[in-house]
Order: C-alpha cells, then structure tokens, then sequence
C-alpha cells in the first residue's frame, strides 16, 4: 500500500509539472504572439502614419500644382484678353487711319477736280476772249499792196498790247536779255504771226522814244517781215503796222 501510494504521488507530481510546463509553454506562445500582434500593429500604425503623410503631401502637392496651374490659366486668360483688346485697337486705329487716309484722298481728290474744273473754266474764258480778240483784230485787219521798194504788202489792224511786268517804262532800250528786250520782241512776233521760237531777228531801231523797228524771218527763212511796234503806257508794246518784204534786206 505504501508503495502504491509513493507511486500515485509521484505520477500526480509528474502530471502536475507537465501541466505547468504545458501552462508556461502556452504562456509563452501567447506572449510571443501579443509581441508579434504589437509589433505588427505598430508596423501598421507607422506605415498609416507615412502613408498619410505621404498622402498629405501628395494632397498639398497636388493643391500647389492645382493652384499654380489656374493662376498660369489665369495668367494665360488675362494675356489672351489683353492680346485680344490690343489687336481690337489696333484694327480699330487701322479702321480710323484707312477711315481717315480715305477721307483725305476723297477730299485731295475732291480739290483737284475743282482746281481741275476752275483751270478747265478759265482756260475756257481765256480761249473765247482770245477768240472773241483775234476775230475783233481779223474784222480790222486790212492787207494793201505797196508801191515801196521791197514791200509786198502792209498789214494794219488793232493789235492787243503784250502785257508788260514793267513800273517805270521811260524809252526802248535794246539791250538783248532786258525786260524792255523781251516783251518788244515779243510785240514783233505777234505782229508778224511768228512764234518767238521759230523767229530770227536780224535787226531793231528806235523810231523815236516809244517806237521801234524791227525786220525779222521765220527760221527756214522763207518769210520776211519789217514790224512796227510802239510803247502804249500802263499796257505793254502793241505792233501798228507789218511790211511783208520780197526778200531780207538787213541779211
């Protein structure tokens, strides 16, 4: 008896101490696995942090970007309408300047004409008072035959005066280039119906102090003309009276 009961103590010591062992065993599997479930959470837990952190600065970034970007937009917007505003400027002051250049050309246009259509009326009076001279002169024109030697003929009429620029006439001068020069040749040739260009002067003498004496030809020579002007006060030398000559005497 007494050894059965040594033999049942020890197997219920035995059995205890596995229990314990079991016990601590567990104790230590569930330790572990708290340190492992802590750890794992902490892990978790410093990943969310980053994570959200890295996510807070791609939010931020992002607004940054968002908000850059609409300013640029924003920007672009305000040089487009700025751009659009100038151009509309521009063209309108292309549109006033054509406006403008086109009225100026209407009105140069507009002036010409009528400095065109005044010229044209007063080339058009100054012919009919030519006309309306040369057919008073033509009426009074008489053509005698001569009986002095060299003289075909002599033409008297009412000749015009050739307009003088002079103030102060006092006598025929004949000094070739004067005024007193020019408008007394130029007398010559009306009277002889010669133009000043197609007329040789061979010679002029002074038949008192406001008279002179011409003889000239045309060019080709083949009319010759003895021509009596005189001096008329205020008005110019006027031809009187036109011998025309059988042949050149001051040749």
């Amino acid at each position: 008896m007494v050894n059965n009961n040594k033999y049942t103590r020890s197997s219920r010591r035995q059995k205890k101490n596995k229990g314990n062992r079991a016990i601590v065993w567990l104790a230590s599997i569930a330790a572990v696995m708290v340190v492992l479930l802590i750890a794992f959470f902490m892990i978790n837990l410093n990943n969310g942090d980053q994570t959200a952190e890295e996510e807070g600065e791609k939010s931020i970034t992002l607004k940054e970007q968002y908000k850059k970007e609409n300013e640029e937009e924003e920007s672009n917007d305000q040089e487009n309408n700025d751009s659009e505003a100038k151009s509309e400027d521009d063209q309108a002051k292309n549109e006033s300047s054509d406006d403008s250049e086109n009225e100026e050309e209407n009105s140069n246009e507009n002036d010409k004409k009528k400095v065109s259509e005044e010229e044209e009326q007063k080339e058009k009076k100054d012919k009919e008072e030519e006309e309306k001279e040369e057919s008073k002169e033509s009426e009074e024109e008489t053509v005698e035959d001569s009986n002095k030697p060299n003289v075909e003929k002599v033409i008297t009429k009412n000749w015009s005066p050739v307009p003088t620029k002079q103030d102060n006439h006092t006598r025929v001068t004949f000094n070739e280039g004067s005024q007193d020069w020019e408008e007394m040749t130029a007398a010559i040739a009306k009277g002889a119906g010669l133009s000043q260009d197609d007329m040789i002067v061979w010679w002029v003498d002074g038949n008192g102090p406001d008279e002179a004496i011409g003889t000239v030809t045309n060019k080709d020579q083949t009319n010759n003309y003895r021509v009596y002007v005189s001096w008329i006060d205020g008005e110019g030398y006027k031809p009187t009276k036109v011998e025309i000559l059988h042949e050149n005497d001051k040749k």
